[in-house]
């Protein structure tokens, strides 16, 4: 495997445990500071780090130097090496949430809107004037989640706000409130 700065290790499975050998390069001929992920424990040289795989990502071989993206729609996240050591990490986000293309997770779909399949890549607008509620979930997995704003109130920034003095909204589901006729408030 190629690591950062041309440095190159292997690894093998000797006497029941794992060693990296090591390649050093002519900017580094002892090859000390090689990176490498270190998702099935095996031993790393003096100077050597591991790095564990990001959110969304995992690596199947000892001694990797790069990790490998889940599946669309999918993630691997926590803490430890055992929760990144394999594609079966990669669990289908939840309906009521999506995979976030810039943290690489799954995260429960923004305030109006929702997604009712696992596995998804986007959430789905709420119709005008229905808005969801709450921040699990369960509250974001289907279009039933959305509902309409009462009469007396619009939508508004993806909740439902009360019209304001001289202004009225007579049914639900309202984007806007209308003004009063003259002279009523």
């Amino acid at each position: 495997a190629t690591l950062q700065g041309g440095t190159q290790a292997g690894a093998g499975y000797k006497n029941g445990t794992w060693e990296v050998m090591h390649q050093g390069s002519a900017s580094n001929p002892n090859g000390d500071d090689a990176w490498v992920v270190c998702s099935h424990d095996p031993a790393v040289g003096p100077g050597q780090e591991c790095e564990l795989c990001p959110a969304g990502q995992y690596s199947d071989a000892a001694g990797s130097a790069t990790c490998t993206q889940c599946p669309a729609g999918s993630s691997a996240s926590g803490n430890a090496t055992v929760d990144h050591d394999s594609s079966d990490d990669c669990a289908a986000c939840a309906a009521g949430t999506y995979l976030s293309s810039s943290t690489g997770v799954c995260e429960v779909c923004p305030a109006g809107q929702y997604s009712e399949a696992a596995g998804s890549t986007a959430c789905t607008a709420c119709p005008a004037g229905h808005v969801t509620s709450g921040d699990l979930a369960a509250d974001h997995n289907s279009s039933t989640a959305c509902e309409a704003c009462a009469a007396g109130t619009y939508a508004f920034d993806n909740a439902c706000v009360a019209c304001p003095v001289g202004m009225y909204s007579s049914d639900a589901g309202a984007t806007t409130c209308t003004s009063c006729p003259a002279g009523m408030t």
